[in-house]
């Protein structure tokens, strides 16, 4: 029960994240550094925890990307549509991240 609560909780949240632009959420158990850019609207960077969610405001299309560290110049990054949010699930090295669209 309480596994399905937190599967419709974090739904809940990525569908209100959504409505909000270009979103990311880190649903893997590390914390990583992410950037939520829409191509109309803002550049935003973040440190997030597991579960955690950016969004940069803009009603256009945009990119989410990852980062194993502020440092690094290589991570994965992913062209998203308008009102969406891509989900991190696994992030094993650059450019071989396992995504999940939310809507």
């Amino acid at each position: 029960m309480q596994m399905l609560l937190i599967a419709l909780i974090s739904a809940t949240v990525a569908t209100q994240a959504a409505a909000a632009g270009i979103c990311v959420q880190n649903a893997s158990a590390t914390g990583y550094v992410f950037v939520a850019h829409a191509d109309d609207g803002t550049r935003e960077v973040a440190d997030l925890a597991s579960g955690e969610i950016l969004c940069s405001a803009g009603d256009a299309k945009g990119t989410v990307a990852v980062f194993a560290s502020r440092d690094d110049l290589e991570g994965c990054s992913r062209r998203i549509p308008a009102n969406t949010t891509e989900r991190l699930i696994l992030f094993p090295h650059v450019d071989l991240c396992t995504w999940e669209r939310m809507r």
